[in-house]
């Protein structure tokens, strides 16, 4: 697995409460 950042868990939170597509967050 690849490592996960504290940061990129809290930007996947935010999004996905915003109601944002999960595949913006994967092409970063």
């Amino acid at each position: 697995m690849e490592s996960i950042r504290t940061s990129d868990l809290y930007e996947a939170a935010y999004y996905l409460s915003e109601g944002y597509p999960p595949e913006s967050i994967a092409c970063r």
